[in-house]
């Protein structure tokens, strides 16, 4: 459901660079560019290679097609996110697109020196899953899938510390009702702490040392409080974590990723004034727009359940020295594009060092490197190894 898309972006956004949060958003509206399925007849038999050149408009990020064997139903189907280089379209294959809409959509040719130019080589690769140290400021419903986003894709090893005021036999069997599985990649620390009090943050956390912090819409007096009691709990502890981490980098020390999970549009202004670093995950907003998406096209649902899955190609921020060549200030998106092929990748776009998200550019359109914070693509996360 969007709730449960919402809780993956919280776990997705904590893991990665800054953008992920931005990405997401202009995905799910119909402002923007967004995903759409196509049948465009012209492009059968290319290569996702050769679609580098031969979609001008969009950006081919996958195929759906019918499933096959005995045991497929009429219903189902069988989807390929960011195909290999070479992988060639069948007369079958609904194209998934990133474009402003259909219309802009066209195919284009193709030379015959590009169709000779597939390059297999491999670019350098993602790092391999390192230990995380997460801290979850907060306590609410749904903690049970929320953990198990944060296992499925951590390293053995990775440490969760829980810092809210609710006892932990009230977390315990908050879990049991939810029928948590067993956590068998992360350690689970709980600290039953005022989250709103500066003295709840002491030396014994290491904030230094954090993946990354997320500030959860607390709500497990929900019965008791309104939204705007909830949220503003939510507020106040942004509030104190911005205090508390400009004393952390004053010190010297690394400020960790904040993501905050909020529900309304109007909070997160307010969550971006108390701190304009921290990723905020709307979670009515995100279910309002990604609802009337899947309304007009449904197998939405599929795609955003896929992409924001623990395995399996996701949405991910790269970062830039990765992709582009060494000491590049102004390389054009096409090449980039192919750049991200022969790493395995579908480049869709980057974020900005101002902190806004560029997707869809034309080939033709050439990035400034130093105004690239990170390149937004498909690609399978780091694993652990």
């Amino acid at each position: 459901d969007c709730h449960m898309l919402a809780t993956r972006q919280v776990v997705m956004a904590a893991r990665q660079m800054p953008g992920l949060v931005d990405v997401f958003g202009e995905l799910s509206r119909f402002e923007g560019n967004e995903f759409h399925l196509m049948n465009i007849d012209p492009l059968v038999g290319l290569s996702a290679w050769e679609l580098v050149d031969g979609i001008d408009g969009g950006i081919f990020c996958g195929v759906m097609r019918d499933a096959e064997g005995e045991a497929a139903e009429v219903a189902d189907k069988h989807w390929i996110f960011n195909p290999a280089a070479d992988y060639v379209i069948r007369k079958d294959d609904t194209l998934l697109i990133l474009a402003m809409d259909k219309e802009h959509v066209k195919p284009a040719k193709v030379s015959a020196a590009h169709k000779e130019a597939l390059v297999v080589s491999k670019l350098k690769q993602h790092k391999t899953v390192k230990q995380e140290k997460f801290l979850v400021v907060g306590w609410r419903p749904g903690m049970a899938s929320l953990l198990s986003e944060i296992n499925s894709g951590a390293k053995r090893g990775s440490e969760v510390t829980i810092l809210g005021d609710q006892s932990v036999a009230f977390r315990e069997e908050q879990l049991k009702r939810e029928d948590a599985p067993n956590f068998d990649k992360i350690k689970i620390r709980h600290l039953v702490r005022d989250p709103n009090d500066p003295i709840s943050y002491s030396d014994d956390l290491n904030l230094g040392s954090l993946t990354a912090v997320m500030a959860l819409l607390d709500d497990r007096a929900e019965s008791e409080h309104n939204l705007d009691h909830i949220e503003a709990r939510t507020l106040e502890s942004v509030v104190t974590l911005r205090s508390v981490l400009r004393g952390v980098e004053k010190a010297g020390g690394n400020r960790p990723q904040v993501v905050v999970e909020v529900a309304r549009y109007k909070t997160k202004k307010l969550v971006k004034v108390a701190d304009p670093a921290a990723q905020v995950v709307t979670l009515d907003d995100f279910s309002a727009t990604f609802l009337a998406q899947t309304i007009y096209e449904p197998e939405m649902m599929s795609v955003f359940e896929r992409l924001s899955a623990p395995h399996g190609p996701d949405l991910l921020m790269l970062e830039k020295d990765l992709l582009a060549p060494p000491g590049a200030t102004a390389i054009r998106f096409r090449e980039l594009r192919l750049r991200a092929l022969a790493r395995g990748e579908t480049l869709l776009g980057w974020y900005t060092q101002g902190g806004e998200a560029v997707l869809n550019p034309k080939n033709s359109a050439v990035v400034d490197m130093e105004q690239v914070a990170s390149f937004v693509i498909l690609g399978e996360p780091p694993v652990e190894k």
